[in-house]
């Protein structure tokens, strides 16, 4: 006699509290669909409740993690000599207009377009003349989307959302999956509430590890330069 195989679903490889995290995000996203804004507001306040206890949970998740991915701040990572965070010594209470370029969101879409860092981007202007193209490709993208436009709807290498469930997901179970499973839990989780293709994020899935592969040795590229004698005297002279 046969034995079947029984199959083991998703939620028992995936850590629950990334899970309850995500479905607190896909249900603050979905309060968009309220027209009524008392209910609306109500409901907001109720999913932000849950959004806090969800955060808190999936920290604690991650601290007992060895050797957690940090891709968001390789991506968002200054050059040498930038000072990060902007401003150091800034009033509470204000905001501080700074370069574009300077926004995490900026440098998240350097990355979500070409797969390279901010700085690996940066290198490459320096060196490559025909990677000022993609520079500025980027501005355009970043003022579409500074001015009222959706991420969703730039041509971009990895979709926002995506990205960060997928590569948040790899140290929470997702690495685990197989594409089927990997569908049925973006499509339980995921806030753009669509079917998910199997075929389709197995190909992502397999990219944004590719993509997300030793980013910090790739960012230790200094973009330090040393200076002859003579023209580090004339800086400091004011020439």
């Amino acid at each position: 006699m046969r034995t079947r195989q029984i199959r083991i679903g998703w939620q028992q490889k995936v850590n629950p509290a990334y899970v309850r995290w995500w479905l607190a995000r896909k249900a603050n996203a979905a309060l968009v669909n309220i027209s009524d804004k008392k209910k609306r507001t109500e409901e907001w306040t109720r999913n932000y409740k849950e959004l806090c206890a969800a955060s808190r949970l999936l920290n604690a998740a991650r601290a007992k993690i060895e050797n957690p991915q940090f891709v968001g701040s390789e991506i968002d990572k200054p050059l040498d000599g930038e000072v990060w965070p902007w401003p150091v010594n800034g009033e509470p209470g204000k905001a501080y207009i700074t370069n574009p370029e300077s926004c995490p969101i900026f440098r998240t879409l350097v990355f979500l377009k070409y797969g390279v860092t901010f700085r690996e981007l940066v290198c490459q202007v320096e060196h490559v003349p025909k990677a000022y193209q993609k520079w500025m490709r980027v501005h355009a993208d970043y003022r579409r989307f500074r001015w009222g436009g959706s991420l969703d709807r730039l041509k971009i290498k990895f979709n926002l959302t995506h990205f960060q469930i997928i590569v948040q997901g790899l140290d929470f179970g997702l690495k685990e999956l197989n594409e089927e499973e990997l569908a049925e839990c973006l499509d339980e989780i995921c806030p753009c509430s669509q079917k998910h293709s199997a075929d389709y994020l197995k190909k992502l899935r397999s990219q944004m590890t590719k993509a997300c592969k030793s980013l910090s040795v790739r960012n230790a590229q200094s973009t330090t330069v040393d200076l002859p004698l003579d023209a580090s005297r004339s800086q400091y002279n004011g020439v």
